[in-house]
């Protein structure tokens, strides 16, 4: 997963709760992630490159007992796919 399509999540996740919550955000925030103003954009990817690294290490730092590097690397393409699934999408992954 590339940090632009975590921001991405992020954005939309960030405006749909605070719609759930009756929060305003910034109305120049409102939209699309595309359409996100500059700076905010540029924020938004450096915090989801951030939170990806860290995710990372913590994948790697968890694994690294394995002594089976291609068990990490299946480990770490299975969370990035995660990470594009909506809570509903993951619990129906256990039904």
């Amino acid at each position: 997963m590339k940090a632009e399509e975590l921001a991405k999540i992020m954005h939309n996740e960030y405006e749909s709760e605070a719609i759930k919550n009756n929060w305003k955000t910034q109305e120049n925030c409102q939209v699309a992630f595309e359409d996100l103003p500059p700076e905010n954009k540029e924020t938004m990817i450096a915090v989801a490159e951030a939170l990806l690294e860290k995710f990372t290490l913590a994948a790697k730092y968890s694994f690294k007992n394995w002594g089976n590097s291609s068990n990490l690397e299946l480990f770490l393409e299975d969370f990035h796919s995660f990470l594009h699934l909506s809570k509903m999408e993951f619990l129906q992954e256990f039904e």
